[in-house]
């Protein structure tokens, strides 16, 4: 139905020199979620706030003593509505090198 909410996962792959802490995924400048790096250097959120559509998702890293804060390229994914035990149906995917800046 017109204006209902998808179910999407946002995930990140950070690279850099072992990086840890939290990704926070954005989408039009609200915060959709956040998740936190795990042994392969990835975070992942779920969420259903995202309103059916083409959508923009962003990820931001935000970075620690060893790697520099970064964000990623808004990636347009098309959320749809979630069907009854369903998985997700969007991946954002970011890249983050301890030679990037903001």
């Amino acid at each position: 139905s017109a204006g209902a909410s998808g179910c999407a996962i946002a995930g990140a792959t950070v690279a850099g020199n072992a990086p840890t802490g939290t990704v926070t995924f954005y989408c039009g400048g609200a915060v959709i979620g956040t998740g936190t790096l795990n042994g392969s250097f990835q975070a992942s959120a779920t969420t259903n706030v995202l309103a059916q559509g083409w959508q923009y998702v962003t990820a931001c890293y935000q970075g620690d003593t060893n790697n520099l804060l970064d964000i990623s390229e808004p990636l347009e994914q098309f959320v749809s509505e979630p069907l009854p035990n369903a998985a997700p149906v969007a991946t954002a995917q970011s890249v983050s090198t301890p030679e990037d800046t903001v």
